[in-house]
């Protein structure tokens, strides 16, 4: 059982931990990677700041850590971001959470679009794959 921190769009500073379970997202966690959390009562999206996070508390403590319920592999901010944006939420004493989510085009803060994203990314890349292997015509 891994331990993630995210940062999640809220005027909170502070980020929240998550359980990340291996065999149902079938995926290793990553700084940047987006996820969908149950945050409060309500269904939102995170980014992970730390994937493996050690902390130091009880047993009773970590079993009332929620999980994470998604992981989207095709929408990852680049590690150079992540970083941009933790110094800009210090520089302007802003959450970490709320510039982060600033920083993302709005369709990928919601969950639901996730799909719809990677199929116009996949058709995207098929059209560009198919404009290079075209042979230019023309006089030779």
């Amino acid at each position: 059982m891994r331990i993630v921190r995210l940062a999640i769009d809220v005027p909170i500073f502070k980020t929240f931990d998550y359980v990340w379970n291996e065999e149902s997202l079938k995926a290793l966690p990553q700084a940047g990677d987006l996820v969908k959390v149950e945050f409060g009562n309500k269904i939102t999206t995170g980014i992970i700041l730390q994937e493996n996070v050690n902390i130091s508390c009880s047993i009773d403590q970590i079993e009332k850590l929620k999980n994470v319920l998604l992981v989207t592999n095709e929408l990852r901010l680049p590690v150079e971001i992540l970083q941009m944006c933790q110094f800009v939420a210090k520089y302007y004493l802003k959450p970490i959470g709320e510039v982060l989510f600033t920083a993302i085009p709005p369709d990928w803060k919601k969950p639901e679009k996730w799909e719809l994203i990677k199929k116009q990314r996949n058709k995207s890349k098929k059209q560009v794959k198919e404009i290079k292997d075209q042979k230019p015509q023309g006089k030779v």
